[in-house]
């Protein structure tokens, strides 16, 4: 029989029998148990000071007074080496200690500064090696004047209440090698950006300046720094991500064909401005436009459109969604608490921009309350007043209306306003003839439409020199994709001249998309699945028919319906899962997206099916009064970006966990998961995990709370698992965990680490 613990005054004779303490590498320097304060860690305002010392400040010292003093007007990137150093944050509780990579950061020389004493001060680029700060582990540190800070700080904190991808903005007090004063701190763009605002890890691209800011040896004094702005197109930033597997490269590869097309057009049409074509960007998808429209909108009325040059701008691929969205950057906003229009866009340069898109943004906006405002601005050292919150939104309000009337009249005088309609050459013409007369020995890379072989994981390319001097053939490996995409280099290969990469086309399996109950209902699927609805049944039937098969259910309202998925494979060939997703950034089986469920069952088979999950949730919510899972490849269930209960859980054999819940918010009133492969519960990324009965039977892990997860159960049975619960720190942007159990059947151990918080209540 197994032991049952149902202990309120002897915990630590329980840990001293059945803990473990487990030990990682990236749990960062602390004097105090993380888990003992996850709100507090995971905010900005819990920073007093943050202390940064360079373990060569010498060398350090030296390369930045060269960079002052270099002829370039601006800081080049032969002064952008990276210097190892640690990085001390000061909290009310304690004290963490993270080593880190540091180097300059900036184009302009505005980023160096002496200080009064003759006290060299910079802006500098930080990536924590260990730990994390309120998540972040990539983050710059700028001085104030560089971006305006109070108003940085206020647009970024509008535009994640917007929705916008934009970085968290603080102003601390720092010291770097003795120097003290106040900086911006601004987290970099990467994948704990993404996923604090609930977007999964996915292509980002940001506008290639290689050829700009005197970063290129044909420049000389007499020559301007955005002389090449017209070959200048997109780069990856998170190359590794986009060469990890097959679908990332092929998913990287789709989304620069896009980028590169606008770019190109840019240059063709738009050179010295601030457009870049909303169509073509969202793939033509209404509800990308809108956003864009609004995005573009919003910065113009905040004297912001410095984040639209091409040069500046941030992007990221929503594969979900299948459209590119903008991710804040360097605005340099001025004067948002006033009625100053600083610059009115030329209107006729925005085809796609409606009446409505105002009027919607106005909507948006007033949904914002100065109290929500004020409570967003993160850091000790600014705060926003209630009445300085409201003179803000009251004026940004007044320029959207401003614009909004402009473009009113514009429409008026459509007519007299029109483009030239003549005959223009292609994007692509014109950009490879702009290359030819800037540099005229250059090759272009042609990956090659539909050359795909992913049982050797190889693409077909060419290189051919501009001046059509001919092309040498290669085989371009996944895994060199992001090299390609963000440093323009192929292979091993060394060339004179630089490499410019034409927009590939990467084919793709063909999706059809279903609708049921008047659109309640809506379905993309592979086009082998099957999907089949009985209105009179209130049951959505659905068939996987081939290994490869998935369906996304997306803005549906799923109340009192009952999901059927069936797998129609037969002793199919299981074969190894090369990829979490898939290049449509699917990992379901059956995926959830933006569902609202009420009285929903879910009942699915994913007998020979080689998806990463058999149901996955993302980003929706509601109440699923049955939920049954059986034979998955992989996970049973995996729930992302959820606020979403339970009542009646079941998963059956599971290769790997048959249940995780991830970045969230959920509660269980029974569940029972039998052979799992590893964990029967996996709760992580900040969720919050509430259960009254969980039963498990043969897994490797009864429950597992991780990263800055609290979990919460009433009554847990874990029967021929090797390991009854564990609370632990995994990914390096998080802390500790808690996990916190009233009655615990079962004979084997519990886990945690330093930083984490085990209970037998």
């Amino acid at each position: 029989m197994p032991l049952t613990f149902n202990l309120k005054n002897t915990f630590f004779y329980l840990l001293l029998l059945f803990a473990f303490n487990i030990n990682a590498n990236n749990l960062g320097n602390c004097d105090f148990s993380t888990g003992k304060y996850l709100d507090e860690l995971s905010s900005l305002d819990s920073i007093n000071s943050i202390e940064i010392n360079i373990n060569n400040y010498r060398k350090w010292t030296t390369n930045t007074l060269e960079a002052f003093i270099s002829r370039n007007s601006s800081i080049t990137s032969e002064y952008k080496k990276r210097f190892l150093g640690t990085v001390s944050v000061n909290y009310d509780f304690g004290k963490c200690i993270h080593d880190a990579k540091i180097r300059l950061h900036g184009d302009w020389k505005d980023h160096i500064n002496f200080e009064e004493g003759g006290l060299l001060n910079q802006s500098v680029d930080v990536s924590l090696l260990n730990g994390s700060i309120a998540n972040i582990i990539k983050f710059k540190l700028l001085l104030p004047a560089t971006r305006r800070y109070e108003n940085e700080i206020i647009l970024t904190s509008m535009l994640r209440l917007l929705d916008f991808l934009s970085p968290r903005t603080s102003l601390v007090n720092v010291i770097i090698n003795g120097v003290d004063s106040q900086m911006l701190f601004q987290e970099k763009t990467a994948k704990e950006l993404l996923e604090s605002m609930n977007r999964r890890e996915g292509p980002l691209f940001e506008g290639d300046e290689r050829f700009l800011f005197n970063n290129y040896r044909i420049q000389t004094s007499d020559t301007s720094h955005l002389d090449l702005e017209n070959i200048s197109l997109a780069k990856i930033t998170n190359d590794n991500w986009a060469s990890s597997n097959d679908a990332t490269s092929v998913m990287a590869l789709d989304s620069f064909s896009i980028l590169q097309e606008a770019y190109m057009k840019y240059g063709r049409d738009f050179e010295d401005n601030y457009v870049l074509d909303w169509k073509i960007l969202s793939l033509d998808n209404k509800k990308f436009i809108d956003k864009w429209a609004a995005y573009e909108i919003l910065l113009f009325s905040t004297n912001s459109f410095h984040a639209l040059r091409p040069h500046n701008r941030k992007f990221y691929f929503n594969a979900l969604e299948n459209g590119v969205e903008p991710i804040y950057f360097d605005g340099n906003p001025r004067d948002i608490n006033t009625q100053w229009l600083r610059y009115i866009p030329s209107f006729h340069f925005y085809p796609y921009l409606e009446s409505r898109h105002f009027s919607e943004l106005l909507e948006q906006i007033r949904l914002i309350t100065p109290k929500k405002l004020t409570k967003s601005t993160e850091g000790n050292n600014f705060k926003l007043t209630l009445k300085e919150s409201e003179i803000i939104l009251e004026k940004t309000i007044e320029k959207i209306i401003r614009l909004h009337e402009m473009h009113k009249k514009f429409l008026l005088n459509l007519e007299n306003d029109k483009l030239d309609s003549f005959e223009k050459i292609s994007p692509l013409e014109n950009f490879q003839n702009n290359v030819r007369s800037s540099i005229p020995n250059s090759y272009i890379v042609k990956v090659q439409n539909g050359h795909m072989n992913h049982d050797e994981k190889k693409l077909l390319a060419s290189i051919c020199r501009i001046d059509n001097k001919g092309c040498d053939e290669q085989l371009l490996d996944f895994s060199m994709v992001g090299k390609l995409l963000e440093r323009k280099k192929f292979l091993n290969i060394d060339y004179d001249s630089p490499l410019f990469i034409e927009p590939p086309k990467i084919t793709r399996d063909p999706i059809i998309s279903k609708s049921f109950l008047d659109g309640l209902i809506n379905i993309e699927m592979t086009a082998t699945a099957g999907a089949f609805f009985s209105e009179e049944k209130g049951e959505l039937y659905i068939n996987l028919n081939n290994i490869n098969d998935w369906i996304i259910i997306r803005e549906s309202n799923l109340e009192n319906t009952s999901i059927i998925l069936e797998s129609n494979l037969v002793n199919a060939e299981k074969n190894n899962i090369g990829s979490r997703m898939n290049s449509f950034g699917v990992t379901g089986c059956l995926t959830f997206y933006n569902a609202r469920f009420k009285a929903t069952k879910i009942k699915a088979n994913g007998q020979f099916s080689i998806c990463e999950d058999v149901i996955n949730i993302v980003g929706s919510d509601g109440i699923i009064n049955n939920l049954e899972i059986l034979n998955a490849s992989a996970d049973g269930l995996d729930v992302d970006f959820s606020n979403i209960e339970i009542t009646k859980l079941s998963v059956f054999n599971a290769k790997n966990d048959c249940s995780d819940f991830s970045k969230g918010i959920y509660k269980i009133e029974s569940a029972i998961f039998k052979n799992c492969g590893d964990k029967g519960v996996s709760v992580g990324e900040q969720s919050t995990f509430n259960a009254s009965l969980i039963e498990i039977i043969n897994s490797n892990v009864g429950i597992s709370s991780k990263d800055s997860s609290k979990t919460y159960i009433d009554s847990l049975n874990a029967e021929d698992s090797q390991k009854c619960a564990e609370a632990f720190q995994k990914k390096q942007e998080f802390f500790g965990a808690i996990l916190k159990i009233s009655s615990l059947n079962c004979i084997n151990q519990l886990y945690f680490d330093k930083n984490s918080i085990l209970e037998i209540l």
